[in-house]
């Protein structure tokens, strides 16, 4: 059995485990996108607790749910920390087009096709990247991710979009872990208990998406790597299933997770 976590003691680690590492890099603050979900809160809270004055929260909706929007300029405004709204709605239309896809709303709500919708949809995630390494460079910033360890040991990011950050406060957490943290650092429960989901097209949900929930997926993963349960271990109805579809999702996220391969010429290896 793993031993219980002790949320006041890590929320202050991981405020000066952001500090140090931004510091180290000779960098300023920090810059995230705030996307109205749990992830993106607590990420903002702890950096908060790190750089209460430099830092910077980015509003991006690309066809997003109104509550997203309201949901995010309440936390940055509830809790004194500087943000930019950029609706990328209409410079999404111009790259959809280049993508031979015709002209698609942001929301994907027309776009039937799974390839294409889900190609969409990670462009978004790659602007949003773009515009906070754009920040990040004019102000000395560093970009903070909000991923958590559930969805990256199974590859359910962008590569390149919100999976391209300088530091990921929350990869070492599980999806209930996060939630809990945010409780600790005081994010709003209307956040804490919303649905999660990426905000990739209209009506879309990660637990849908992935087709396991979030408990689940911790199962798996735990199982995957040999790691002892939780306290508050949640054991699913088909442990088995499970475990065999977590598996084969870590190992197909593999390179999502790694450098690119480099071709060498025998004595050029690096190492």
């Amino acid at each position: 059995m793993e031993a219980r976590i002790d949320y006041q003691s890590l929320s202050e680690e991981m405020a000066l485990w952001i500090y140090e590492h931004v510091r180290n890099a000779g960098a300023q603050g920090v810059v995230l996108g705030v996307s109205g979900g749990v992830d993106s809160a607590v990420t903002l809270l702890a950096a908060r607790k790190a750089f209460p004055r430099d830092i910077l929260g980015l509003i991006m909706p690309c066809g997003n749910h109104r509550d997203d929007e309201r949901l995010a300029r309440s936390l940055c405004e509830s809790y004194d920390v500087p943000f930019l709204f950029l609706d990328l709605a209409a410079v999404f239309q111009p790259f959809a087009l280049l993508t031979g896809s015709g002209k698609t709303a942001p929301d994907l709500t027309h776009v039937e096709d799974r390839k294409e919708k889900l190609a969409l949809a990670n462009i978004k995630a790659r602007m949003r990247m773009t515009l906070l390494y754009a920040y990040a460079q004019k102000r000395n910033y560093l970009v903070l991710g909000t991923g958590n360890k559930t969805e990256i040991e199974i590859g359910y990011f962008t590569k390149y979009g919100d999976g391209g950050a300088d530091l990921l406060p929350l990869g070492g957490l599980f999806k209930r872990e996060v939630i809990t943290l945010g409780r600790e650092l005081g994010a709003p429960e209307e956040i804490l208990k919303r649905v999660p989901s990426g905000g990739l097209w209209n009506g879309q949900t990660d637990e849908g998406e992935i087709g396991y929930t979030y408990d689940e997926l911790e199962y798996g993963i735990r199982m995957f790597y040999g790691m002892p349960l939780a306290e508050e271990r949640v054991i699913p109805e088909e442990p088995e299933k499970v475990e065999t579809a977590v598996a084969l999702m870590i190992q197909k996220a593999g390179h999502k997770c790694l450098p690119p391969p480099l071709f060498s010429l025998p004595g050029r290896e690096r190492g």
